[in-house]
């Protein structure tokens, strides 16, 4: 996404690189949850939650 805008990760500081991480999780959980299931891994996987390390 940072690509396509000619933006590097270290241009938008940590807050904002922070929100954009969780709005491309937002946008891509239901794609990858579906591969995921067609790949059928288990259901630990899929209800596994995104953690924000800090």
């Amino acid at each position: 996404m940072l690509a396509s805008e000619g933006i590097k990760r270290v241009e938008l500081g940590r807050d904002e690189l922070e929100k954009r991480v969780w709005e491309w999780k937002e946008k891509f959980r239901p794609r990858i949850l579906i591969d995921v299931s067609k790949i059928d891994m288990t259901t630990t996987v899929l209800d596994s939650r995104f953690q924000c390390l800090s």
